[in-house]
């Protein structure tokens, strides 16, 4: 593997103005200056809160036993960094079974670990990483995830950091013959959360349903990028992303693409953001590549937009509160983007609830 320090972050400017959208600043911090973590922890009131007890607690000496797998060469710096430093890495093996795994947070330096998830019959897996108040580390994190064919898969990740604490979140999905995976992402505070979301749908008639919900709290920054690919007949991709920014700034890169061969395929992609002070800063750019000549249905859309002044009345009208009505709205905003926050493992809601708990702490 080439030196990450000799890779650049990413290949291709944001955009003729903006080179980068992402904080590299802040992952260079941690390559160059940091290095790896001697404490870890985790926010046990909201772990408690959540009421989740996980099967799987990934440590700072958890082992690299499992071997690390991966569909690409790393050519990316941040990417190139976290596979030169995996520490930690195990294997789940679902089995029409539910697990939750719990990465403890670096409260200093750095802590990368790799998972590698096998999925078959009906299952779930749910990915916490809640970092305590006070830490500063970074945590860098790939799951390399197998859907097999016929499978039924609900994931939801959760990424909630302190104020001065960064990670990096990498997936690579792959999507058996007629298998379906619902995702649910959610991502909250911290400097710096790079989202990085692949998924491949490999198998004929496979079905991928991902909504993400994303704040932008004071001093945070975050970006996430979905990138799925239908490469198979009668496939279908629906990803939905909700941005809600505060002060501080979302950045949405979002593909999707149609290869030869995935013929009566469909593909939607939407991203919706909402700037709820002048301090907010929010950047979408949805795209589809459309290679196929039968596609049965490709769109996408974005808005850069507050919540209409309209709305906000009509609930006040009737008795709410300015503060009560924003929550309601936001609220409602999310339920869509979570598809009714019924992930199976009854965390969507509570989790979704917390981020907009937070939101609201922040406009008061």
């Amino acid at each position: 593997m080439k030196s990450y320090r000799e890779l650049p972050y990413q290949r291709v400017a944001d955009s003729p103005s903006t080179r980068y959208y992402t904080a590299w600043q802040v992952f260079d911090e941690y390559i160059n200056g940091g290095g790896p973590a001697r404490e870890a922890g985790v926010n046990e009131e909201l772990l408690s809160k959540l009421g989740v007890k996980p099967g799987y607690v990934v440590t700072l000496s958890t082992p690299a036993e499992a071997p690390v797998r991966w569909p690409r060469e790393p050519d990316r710096r941040l990417e190139a960094f976290h596979f030169s430093n995996v520490s930690s890495s195990i294997e789940v093996h679902l089995e029409g079974s539910d697990a939750v795994v719990l990465l403890e947070k670096p409260l200093e330096g750095f802590h990368s670990s790799h998972l590698n998830v096998t999925a078959s019959g009906d299952s779930s897996l749910t990915l916490l990483l809640l970092s305590p108040g006070g830490s500063r580390g970074l945590s860098t994190v790939s799951l390399y995830i197998d859907a097999a064919p016929g499978s039924r898969l609900r994931l939801t990740y959760a990424v909630f950091e302190a104020r001065g604490s960064s990670t990096a979140l990498m997936q690579a999905l792959s999507l058996g013959e007629g298998s379906a995976v619902s995702q649910r992402v959610l991502l909250s505070g911290g400097r710096a959360i790079l989202g990085e979301l692949l998924a491949v749908l490999a198998g004929a008639g496979s079905s991928l349903s991902e909504g993400v919900l994303v704040t932008g709290l004071e001093g945070a920054s975050t970006t996430v990028v979905t990138d799925a690919v239908s490469s198979a007949a009668r496939s279908t991709v629906k990803i939905s992303l909700l941005g809600i920014a505060t002060s501080g700034y979302i950045a949405h890169k979002g593909v999707v693409r149609v290869h030869r061969g995935a013929s009566g395929s469909r593909a939607s992609l939407s991203s919706r953001l909402i700037p709820l002070t002048q301090r907010a800063r929010v950047y979408s750019f949805p795209s589809l590549e459309i290679e196929s000549d039968d596609a049965e249905e490709a769109r996408h859309s974005a808005s850069h937009a507050p919540l209409e002044p309209e709305r906000i009345f009509y609930l006040q009208a009737r008795g709410f509160s300015q503060s009560e009505a924003l929550r309601a709205l936001l609220e409602a905003e999310a339920r869509r983007v979570l598809g009714g926050v019924d992930t199976g493992d009854g965390l969507a809601l509570p989790l979704a609830e917390h981020l907009l708990e937070a939101v609201a702490a922040e406009l008061h």
